[in-house]
């Protein structure tokens, strides 16, 4: 009975000892994420570590050409003239739009492989997927300076996966100046029917909006080639432009997507010139995201200069590498708001349930026309993020610079907007700026 006694009274004394040390642990760790806490607060209450010196808009809706404008508010008129559909397939194309929207994200699995060879298909893809797209490359093209694209007259280009031609339709909407330059273009892809769809629409929108010079013989001459990346070009291209291809092959695809992008950039560095520019551009996911930063890394490892959208060459700070199962891994996107988007393609969308508030992209630009100036006694940022809410009446937003991540803490009026190139004279010392507890960021209050 004793030692029962005894057993008891130990286990007793134990139980209170791993309360205490649990009750320990507690207020410790509570005591820690107060201090965290308070110290954040210090971090958005104190003064403005600098002075925002310029900002230029990534969506410039300004730059855009008038008569691009018009093709994109009417771009379902120029479809019409080059493809044949009845009453009873346009009443049920907010259906098939929708149907296909499904083959491409969340069914994919069961889309086939020439979807694109298909009359409902590929009218229902012209007709909406098509035309949000020419939208994004549009937004993104007229704020490019035409010198960067280095393309002179003779030259030939290259676009992969092609489809019905919307990176060359968008391409000529955006530089009226380049429509006076004969170029050739290899379009690339394993649809011939939606190349050749595509070159309609693009011949029919090249006689609404012809080049500057109308005494000029300059032309564009098209060059369709049924195939894939890797498939044999006559010419080397000065030029080389892949749009929304590369996330249908890495969801096909056995191998890493570090794999894939060091195979891909060799294969499009050996079909250009010297000189050749690249873009590429994928939708604003974390996936899409992480390998357009690893293209991107290849690229400079390939000696190309990065123009857009870094703002150095440094390693990537926002690559989207395991973003999607949280923590503090952000990838690098830009969104803009569809509020000034064509009507009748709003319209579409909410008949095909399909609304969108925001259009969201990755992309990246390499050439060798130029290296980045950097300016060492400015802080130079991207704004890769929306905005979202701080303590004290403030918004925030995730930014790439040349000294490396950053939050932008700012004033709630402040006017800043997703993809901003902005400067910023720094007040206080980079290293000695706070830390993120949460990104990993070195917030910068302006």
């Amino acid at each position: 009975m004793q030692k029962f006694y005894e057993k008891f009274q130990n286990s007793n004394k134990k139980i209170k000892e791993n309360k205490k040390s649990v009750k320990q642990n507690i207020d410790k760790k509570f005591k820690s994420q107060q201090k965290r806490i308070e110290n954040e607060i210090k971090d958005f209450k104190r003064n403005a570590d600098g002075t925002l010196i310029s900002v230029r808009s990534l969506f410039n809706e300004l730059s855009l050409p008038e008569d691009s404008k018009f093709v994109l508010e009417n771009f379902d008129a120029f479809i019409r003239n080059s493809i044949s559909i009845n009453n009873k397939q346009l009443q049920l194309l907010p259906k098939s739009i929708k149907k296909l929207s499904h083959f491409l994200t969340d069914e994919r699995e069961n889309r086939r492989l020439g979807y694109m060879n298909s009359t409902e298909e590929l009218y229902a893809y012209i007709h909406y997927f098509t035309w949000w797209n020419l939208v994004r490359l549009i937004k993104i093209f007229s704020n490019f300076s035409e010198e960067d694209l280095n393309i002179s007259d003779g030259d030939f280009c290259a676009d992969f996966g092609s489809g019905p031609l919307t990176v060359i339709i968008a391409l000529w909407l955006s530089f009226p100046k380049l429509r006076s330059k004969k170029i050739s273009w290899y379009c690339v892809d394993i649809s011939s029917r939606a190349m050749a769809i595509g070159e309609s629409i693009f011949y029919s929108i090249v006689a609404k909006c012809p080049p500057l010079n109308t005494e000029s013989d300059s032309f564009w001459k098209i060059i369709r080639v049924k195939g894939e990346l890797g498939i044999n070009l006559k010419n080397k291209v000065k030029f080389i432009t892949c749009a929304n291809m590369f996330n249908e092959i890495n969801q096909n695809s056995e191998k890493s997507y570090e794999e894939i992008a060091e195979n891909s950039v060799k294969t499009l560095m050996n079909y250009g010139t010297s000189d050749c520019s690249f873009f590429i551009l994928e939708p604003g996911i974390p996936n899409a995201s992480h390998f357009i930063s690893l293209c991107r890394e290849q690229f400079i490892k390939n000696h190309k200069n990065i123009i857009l959208p870094c703002t150095h060459e440094n390693k990537c700070c926002m690559n989207g590498k395991n973003a999607k199962k949280g923590g503090k891994s952000k990838w690098c996107n830009f969104a803009f708001s569809t509020e000034d988007l064509p009507q009748k393609l709003l319209k579409l969308s909410e008949q095909a349930e399909l609304t969108k508030n925001r259009v969201v992209l990755s992309f990246v630009f390499a050439s060798s026309s130029k290296n980045i100036q950097q300016k060492n006694d400015l802080l130079e940022c991207r704004i890769a993020s929306d905005s979202f809410i701080l303590p004290f009446n403030k918004k925030g937003f995730y930014a790439c610079s040349n000294k490396g991540f950053i939050l932008i803490s700012s004033e709630k009026n402040t006017n800043l907007k997703s993809g901003d190139f902005i400067s910023i004279e720094l007040k206080t010392p980079f290293e000695k700026l706070f830390t993120d507890s949460k990104s990993g960021a070195k917030i910068v209050n302006l």
